[in-house]
């Protein structure tokens, strides 16, 4: 934008943007987010795009994104519970999406488990059928005996 040029007003203006670290290694994971966060940011600036304040949540998340951004060695489930009071709206979303396994175990004892049920003696079963077998197999015995 030209000095002397006005626009509508800007969700984050240059000023009050957070700014992200630098990566320090060349090469690094980080290198390109951090080039689309600052477009992102970028682009936010200038089109003046972003939520509106027409509700409690859409509020919080322009107050969240104002924020500065917590260092990437930081535990983003203790910084959530520090913030749970200041965003009760968007909490439960963050511990949503923050506490899911980032293993592939659930995966693979299901894969075993279906190993199990679909033997030489049962290769005709289909998939139908083995998908019910196997949610059958994945209930507590607490649920069959009540």
């Amino acid at each position: 934008m030209a000095k002397g040029e006005s626009s509508a007003p800007a969700l984050v203006s240059e000023t009050n943007a957070p700014k992200q670290p630098t990566c320090h290694r060349p090469g690094s994971i980080w290198d390109d987010h951090d080039v689309e966060y600052e477009e992102h940011i970028a682009e936010i600036a200038s089109t003046g795009t972003g939520p509106k304040a027409d509700d409690d949540i859409a509020v919080e998340i322009k107050h969240y994104l104002n924020r500065p951004n917590i260092p990437r060695e930081a535990n983003p489930l203790a910084e959530w519970e520090n913030l749970k009071s200041l965003f009760p709206n968007i909490y439960p979303i963050a511990m949503k999406y923050l506490t899911m396994s980032p293993t592939s175990v659930p995966s693979e004892r299901l894969f075993a488990q279906s190993g199990q049920i679909v033997t030489k003696q049962r290769n005709r079963l289909s998939g139908k059928h083995v998908n019910q077998l196997l949610f059958l197999s994945s209930v507590s015995e607490d649920l069959w005996m009540s």
